[in-house]
């Protein structure tokens, strides 16, 4: 993500803190400043500082910001509280009979609600396997759907295979 782009999520969110990948955090840190930059590295070790968590929270209280395309603007922010989260899972858990066993597959990014809210986050509510994928490239896809064992998968139409 360029930092023009970062600039406008910092401006509307205001976050006390950013947590970036170890590839991001120099972008991070030109947006929102060095020592508000938590950095990680995926599928490694924590390279920021310990996070404590205060888990006496109230449900209705905000959990995330999700931003809007920006289609007819600048992209908002939709924020989404605990409840809605755990509404969501359940849901869609119900819906499509999710269990424990299933295997979901993430090639949509987080950051946006589909990669997030459709099977993510109700999978990971019941302990089902999540792979996620950096970004969508379809023979990493097409390879990772040809072991078989992929219950779920969201692939928004612009997500092409050829």
């Amino acid at each position: 993500m360029p930092a023009a782009e970062l600039q406008i999520f910092v401006e509307q969110s205001r976050p006390r803190a950013l947590i970036a990948e170890q590839s991001f955090v120099p972008t991070a840190r030109e947006v929102v400043g060095p020592r508000r930059v938590l950095a990680f590295s995926v599928g490694e070790q924590w390279y920021g500082p310990p996070l404590a968590f205060d888990t006496r929270v109230d449900a209705s209280s905000p959990v995330l910001i999700l931003f809007t395309s920006g289609t007819t603007g600048p992209p908002k922010g939709a924020t989404m509280s605990h409840d809605a989260l755990i509404a969501n899972a359940a849901g869609t858990v119900d819906v499509l009979q999710m269990t424990a066993d299933d295997e979901i597959l993430t090639i949509t990014p987080l950051f946006h609600v589909a990669g997030l809210n459709l099977l993510t986050t109700p999978a990971l509510s019941i302990g089902a396997t999540v792979t996620l994928h950096r970004r969508f490239d379809p023979a990493p896809v097409l390879a990772e759907l040809g072991r078989g064992t992929v219950s779920l998968l969201v692939s928004p139409p612009h997500m092409t295979f050829e």
